[in-house]
């Protein structure tokens, strides 16, 4: 598995970082992965 990293000329408030950061583990299957190892997050 790899992740493209990419320059975006534009800033990236938090927000909207934590929120790319989520999209990327739900479509990669990371999130699920932690809820299998770790027991369900919060949600």
């Amino acid at each position: 598995m790899g992740m493209k990293i990419q320059n975006y000329k534009t800033s990236v408030n938090p927000f909207l970082g934590n929120s790319l950061v989520n999209h990327h583990f739900n479509k990669t299957g990371i999130s699920q992965l932690i809820d299998k190892e770790l027991d369900n997050r919060v949600k």
